[in-house]
């Protein structure tokens, strides 16, 4: 009996991964599922997810907000799952910007426009708001996003650190075409994937540079808010410096990989 091989996104709020799932949908058209049925998500995980991957046999890729860890195991079903990180910090502008301007009656979108930035991380930054802006890649990589206000331990770093080294592909934001390289890479025999893009929900205004967004962070909000900034994602500042050097091993590992990123942006042309 043949493997079924499912690819599965874990697409992290505010880490562009609406990019990645116009990829996902222009390769496997209606193969591709973009799950917004958040509640049995959130509530049930694994024990929703894999009745659900198993009652749609078409279904190759599926990407969702709160997918569970841990994932399902399924006999004669292969999960492949990926994720994009973005630098911890700079996120933190991303989410604020992005909810200005989100027509929702969200909290965090009510907050925002009501709010100053200074105002609104404050808030963000109590318990009481949820993790939006404190360690959330480490709490989506251990499978807490969905129990947000529950502190983190060093067990849950050591199962997102796990999972990122074990089983995951995570690629970055900030090196979107070499973490695509890498995907297709990695999973041709599965997928024989081509992630070539015209990038989405872009805010083609900010900085591009994640530093320069860090260095506009800390002007705006003062030093001693930044620091509690910076200290509300110590965790994740180390699982992204993790994943930094992960990338780095991983794209060194790929023949002729400076040839691959090459020919990969030149699709990317072509598409644009």
């Amino acid at each position: 009996m043949s493997t079924r091989n499912i690819l599965v996104h874990g697409h992290i709020f505010k880490n562009a991964g609406t990019t990645l799932d116009w990829c996902l949908k222009r390769h496997f058209g209606s193969g591709f599922l973009d799950h917004r049925d958040d509640k049995p998500m959130r509530t049930d995980g694994a024990d929703y997810l894999g009745p659900f991957l198993l009652s749609n046999p078409k279904l190759m890729a599926i990407s969702s907000h709160h997918l569970c860890y841990p994932l399902p195991e399924l006999t004669g079903v292969t999960l492949h799952a990926i994720y994009l990180f973005r630098h911890p910090i700079e996120r933190v502008l991303s989410v604020y910007e992005f909810e200005r301007q989100q027509r929702a009656q969200t909290p965090g979108a009510v907050n925002a426009k009501r709010m100053d930035i200074t105002e609104y991380i404050r808030w963000r930054l109590t318990p009481e708001s949820g993790a939006t802006i404190r360690n959330y890649h480490v709490r989506y990589l251990a499978g807490l996003h969905r129990a947000s206000k529950r502190a983190l331990t060093n067990d849950d770093y050591e199962i997102a650190q796990a999972n990122l080294h074990e089983r995951a592909r995570i690629g970055l934001v900030e090196r979107y075409d070499e973490s695509f390289v890498e995907f297709e890479y990695a999973l041709q025999d599965a997928f024989q994937l081509d992630l070539a893009n015209v990038p989405q929900n872009v805010n083609t205004a900010r900085a591009e540079r994640a530093e320069d967004r860090v260095v506009e962070l800390r002007a705006r909000l003062g030093e001693p808010l930044f620091r509690e900034v910076e200290a509300a994602n110590e965790l994740d500042l180390s699982l992204y410096a993790e994943a930094k050097d992960l990338l780095d091993q991983r794209t060194v590992s790929i023949p002729c990989f400076d040839e691959s990123l090459r020919e990969f942006r030149a699709r990317c042309e072509r598409l644009r």
